[in-house]
């Protein structure tokens, strides 16, 4: 098991992450907003309520209601097969970001790669091994050009009214 790490941000609270290379923490399944059912519009979360809890970040969100072998779907596209944990659902509790984040002294702005799954509108997500955004971020500092990682997870749901 990766060692796990805590950070204290300004707006979410205290995190628990994980440290996937030396120089890499990656964040997981940090809620970025909510459903009131399967087909209602995100609400954003604008705030969290303030806690003085630790929130875990060690394991992917909930995936959102779809096929459950979209994983292995995708695998067999990429002709590669990658080892993952099962995934969990919620049509309501979905809506996460991965997070991974280069490991440094000194605080400084970085350039952000958001990473938004296909999946044709009925599967896929960030929580897929073959999207992991780690060794992407990994790669960057390698090359001396550091980069923030985020995976987006999301719904696709009709919004057409009558």
């Amino acid at each position: 098991m990766p060692t796990q790490n805590i950070v204290n941000h300004p707006t979410i609270g205290i995190l628990r992450g994980i440290e996937r290379f030396p120089r890499v923490h990656q964040f997981l399944g940090i809620q970025y907003a909510t459903l009131q059912d399967r087909f209602s519009r995100g609400e954003l979360l604008e705030e969290y309520p303030p806690s003085s809890e630790i929130k875990d970040a060690t394991k992917f969100g909930p995936l959102p209601l779809s096929p459950t072998n979209g994983c292995q779907h995708e695998q067999a596209i990429i002709q590669r097969k990658l080892p993952f944990e099962p995934f969990h659902y919620s049509d309501t509790q979905c809506l996460t970001l991965n997070i991974s984040v280069p490991v440094s002294d000194a605080p400084r702005s970085l350039p952000v790669m958001v990473f938004i799954h296909g999946g044709a509108f009925a599967t896929g997500s960030s929580s897929f091994p073959q999207v992991d955004l780690a060794p992407i971020t990994n790669m960057s500092i390698e090359i001396g050009k550091p980069m923030i990682c985020v995976g987006i997870k999301y719904v696709a749901v009709p919004t057409w009214t009558g």
